[in-house]
């Protein structure tokens, strides 16, 4: 029987009958103990007891285990070594691609020249031409390998490296953002295997300005932490300066980084919504983002950008104005490009993930619950920016618009790192009964939105806008021969198999079940189909670079182009290629006057690439149609060739390209039949032969 003391502690009260016991005679073979009742002594252990129980105890330990607590102390040395092999892997992959040339038009054209005008000029210059576009970090990065040699093929290789090193250092941010959101190391592995992973880091081997996006949107995400959770306010301060600062870094590389500034605005008055206490507190912080995001902005405004507008001119483009959106066909499309956008991206972060952290919510602490909400929310305005600034401007009408998941490819380091922490924390809360059995209901719901948003892989855009999707859409179907219903039965297969896999990780946390099996199995699904993007991602650049010429001039016809992304003779050719441009280049640079480049697509990139600025590209189409208007003539002060060419665009701002071009004194083209008359060889490497125009004024084209 027992009952409740003065301090609230259960006591024994003696039994009815029963002697009562005296706690100050002490026991035989006991030390009376000074106000405890004596106890009897523990028999004396064996010599070494001690080290054998410690000994069974560590064998016990799993290797997996004893692995992960000796990363405990050695986080950085894993760190640094994933960043060299992942430096050494990218690098090497680079090369296997081919020469570096560029095939995203106009973004790597505008990146690659700024850095080279930089370099060469101290200016923000296009094709020798002043140009509005502000985005110029990446290029600013890049600039150096313009400055520490002459060599063409050195630069490019220097560039190579300077893609790799930076889209490797993306390691670092991610280890001190998972030390700082868990204590097990385990997350910290699994998030570094994952990021080193990462198929968008296969833009290391292009002149794309993601290969800086990926590391500094890890570095937002990791301050957005440190700020969200401190509470000393001279570190908070520091904390939202440093998110600013790093938010506006990721905004001079691409517009979308102002959407991190939206989200955390969001957060901090969601916060004050919450608890009115927090509005000194949260008033400061916002000042002190705004300081440090604004004052950047203002410092180069006043600078660097002094006269220059908006590169998104949307006093110009008329479904880009506020006005548009009135229109219910506009407001609707970017609904519907927004939703496709959004299935699509959960879909890259290979669904079960998005999921599983949406359900370990509830056991998330504070500080990990304000970070996936910072991430939620920069996702969530992110894709709305996509959807408004790109997907009605470019696709408007179109029943598939284009996939812009390389805009939100970074979103997949938090959401990774949270869902493998929900699965190994010690944590045993699960949702509550309503959501477990809601949660079957939202995957089916997204299953089937995804095959009616999104029915058929091969039409949803250009490769490069989808690194992380092509194990879902086994786009090219003729790099493999594969017919349009065999590619969508293998996509098909595809996303069942991605739908199972969330069901059963789902069905185990929810049910209590052993977590091991979800998150070995996970982590295998995530690694083999990060493994085959990777794959395919540089097998479709290098295809792009080595398998796009012309198949009846230049190889055997019946050649598929998979053959021919993998020959080595290919890869010569674009090689021999390169070297042909570059001693082209080499005479345009004795000659004086104005160069212009008529040049067939499949060559273009390696002569837009290499030859020196002053070369002016013209779109074989518009000097075609204007000629056959005028007899074969195009006289260039009343009829501007470049206008409405692959790289005028008013959104972009480098219609200043064509600006006061009035003569042609020089034509670079193919060797084989040029089409023009009224001109001299002045120099010929084949495929390319360099013509003089005796009336500069006038080309004339043989029709």
């Amino acid at each position: 029987m027992s009952s409740k003391g003065k301090d609230g502690n259960n006591r024994k009260t003696p039994q009815k009958g029963a002697a009562p016991r005296s706690i100050s005679a002490p026991q035989k073979g006991a030390a009376p103990q000074k106000g405890a009742a004596p106890r009897k002594s523990a028999a004396p252990r064996k010599p070494g007891a001690a080290h054998s129980a410690g000994k069974a105890a560590s064998k016990r330990k799993s290797g997996f285990s004893r692995a992960i607590e000796w990363s405990g102390g050695h986080l950085w040395t894993i760190t640094i070594a994933f960043f060299v092999l992942s430096f050494a892997a990218r690098l090497f992959a680079s090369f296997w691609t081919g020469p570096m040339v560029q095939t995203t038009y106009p973004d790597e054209v505008r990146f690659f020249d700024i850095a080279r005008s930089i370099a060469e000029h101290g200016e923000i210059l296009v094709r020798g031409v002043p140009t509005e576009f502000q985005k110029i970090l990446y290029s600013l990065f890049i600039s150096p390998a313009f400055m520490l040699t002459d060599g063409q093929i050195a630069q490019m290789n220097i560039i190579r490296a300077i893609n790799c090193l930076l889209v490797s250092s993306t390691v670092f941010p991610v280890a001190l953002l998972a030390k700082k959101l868990t204590p097990n190391r385990a997350v910290a592995l699994v998030s570094l295997l994952v990021t080193v992973t990462l198929p968008d880091m296969a833009y290391s081997a292009t002149f794309l300005s993601e290969v800086l996006y990926m590391p500094l949107c890890a570095w937002v995400f990791y301050f957005a932490c440190c700020a969200f959770a401190e509470e000393r306010p001279a570190k908070r301060l520091a904390f939202f300066s440093a998110l600013g600062a790093a938010a506006y870094l990721v905004y001079l590389t691409k517009e979308v980084g102002a959407a991190f500034m939206v989200a955390a605005f969001l957060l901090l008055i969601a916060d004050v919504a919450r608890n009115r206490q927090r509005l000194g507190p949260n008033a400061l912080s916002a000042a002190a983002l705004s300081a440090a995001f604004f004052g950047l902005f203002l410092a180069l405004k006043l600078t660097l950008f002094q006269g220059m507008g908006n590169t998104y001119a949307l006093d110009t483009n008329d479904h880009l104005t506020l006005a548009a959106l009135s229109s219910p066909s506009v407001f609707l499309y970017l609904a519907y490009s927004a939703a496709v956008l959004f299935v699509a991206a959960i879909l890259s972060f290979y669904a079960a993930p998005a999921f599983l952290a949406v359900l370990g919510f509830g056991g998330m602490d504070e500080k990990n619950r304000k970070t996936f909400l910072f991430a939620a929310l920069s996702f969530l305005v992110m894709i709305a920016a996509v959807a408004y600034t790109l997907s009605i401007r470019e696709d408007l009408g179109e029943p598939i618009p284009r996939l812009h998941t390389r805009y939100i490819a970074p979103f997949v380091i938090p959401l990774i790192m949270q869902c493998f922490d929900s699965l190994l924390s010690k944590s045993e809360s699960t949702p509550g009964k309503l959501f477990s059995r809601a949660f079957p209901a939202a995957v089916a719901v997204f299953c089937a939105a995804f095959v009616v948003l999104i029915p058929r892989g091969p039409e949803t855009g250009y490769l490069l806008d989808h690194y992380t999707l092509k194990s879902t859409f086994p786009v090219e179907p003729f790099m493999v021969g594969l017919g349009l219903v065999q590619v969508n039965v293998l996509f098909t297969l595809f996303k069942l198999s991605l739908a199972a896999l969330t069901v059963f990780c789902a069905y185990m946390v929810i049910k209590k079940k052993s977590r091991v099996p979800v998150v070995a199995t996970l982590l295998c699904a995530v690694l083999i189909v990060n493994a085959y993007d990777n794959f395919m991602s540089y097998a479709s650049l290098r295809r792009l670079k080595t398998a796009d010429f012309s198949m009846a001039d230049f190889f055997d016809p019946s050649a598929s182009h998979l053959q021919l992304a993998f020959s080595r003779e290919s890869k010569q050719f674009s090689f021999d290629i390169v070297d042909s441009v570059i001693a082209t280049n080499g005479h345009l640079k004795s000659l004086d006057g104005t160069v212009i480049v008529f040049m067939h697509p499949d060559f273009a990139p390696y002569t837009d690439t290499y030859l020196d600025s002053r070369a002016f590209p013209v779109q074989p189409g518009d000097l075609y149609r204007i000629a056959a208007e005028n007899g074969g003539q195009v006289r260039l002060a009343e009829q501007p060739i470049w206008e409405g060419n692959r790289y005028n665009s008013g959104y972009f701002s480098i219609d200043t390209w064509t600006r006061g071009i009035f003569t042609a004194d020089y034509i670079v083209t193919l060797a084989d039949d040029p089409p023009f008359l009224n001109v001299e060889p002045v120099f010929e490497n084949w495929p390319f032969v360099i013509l003089r125009n005796l009336d500069p004024a006038v080309i004339y084209v043989e029709l």
